[in-house]
């Protein structure tokens, strides 16, 4: 199926990542990757099966799908609400082939899912959530918008994640921990006991370092 694509994007990591999987759904066409935020990327990125391009304007509704192919939750948030897009379901997921989803769970919209990853029953994935590499997500889990979850992290069963947090590369999260809003847990660390809202917190057990913003 031939399409319209428009990536709202930055590395050139994530833009492979969806171009495959676009292909893997077999979806071809025109690509356009919008650049106005001076985001790094390849100029001369190419595709045998995509005719790319990359333009710092656009006419947004001429697309028929949108990706957002940002991690950083802030960024994220600040494009969309500019955009006045919060609501607009020409956002699409992309999610790798090997990804293990249960039926039983639920994804918003405009979600990235990289490969190696598994949802567990009964999990709700807010909007706008990026989950990267071999990320394991167990059941009854609520993961709230603008989330991003950095590689190999484990997140246990009964947790809640606040909207626009940040979850270092390798953490883990035990059973039934609620992090809050605005939060950035740092790499490595291990969960053990709820964390508030709008702090960086790290380690192992993992404590408030400072307040965040």
């Amino acid at each position: 199926m031939k399409t319209n694509t428009l990536i709202i994007g930055k590395g050139d990591d994530i833009i492979t990542m969806i171009l495959d999987n676009l292909v893997s759904k077999n979806i071809v066409g025109e690509i356009t990757i919008l650049n106005n935020l001076n985001l790094p990327i390849l100029s001369n990125f190419e595709h045998p099966l995509f005719q790319i391009s990359i333009s710092d304007s656009v006419e947004l509704f001429k697309f028929e799908k949108w990706i957002l192919g940002i991690y950083k939750p802030e960024l994220k948030k600040k494009i969309v609400e500019n955009l006045n897009l919060l609501d607009n379901h020409r956002f699409i997921n992309v999610i790798h082939d090997d990804v293990d989803i249960s039926l039983t769970s639920t994804l918003g919209f405009g979600c990235l899912v990289n490969s190696k990853t598994s949802i567990a029953a009964q999990t709700q994935i807010g909007n706008f959530v990026s989950i990267n590499r071999n990320v394991s997500i167990g059941h009854h889990t609520i993961i709230n918008d603008f989330v991003s979850i950095n590689p190999g992290c484990n997140i246990a069963g009964h947790t809640s994640i606040g909207e626009l947090t940040t979850i270092g590369m390798g953490s883990q999260i035990l059973n039934n921990v609620k992090i809050g809003k605005n939060t950035i847990i740092g790499a490595g660390s291990i969960v053990t006991r709820d964390i508030p809202d709008n702090v960086v917190a790290w380690g192992s057990p993992c404590k408030i370092i400072r307040e965040n913003g």
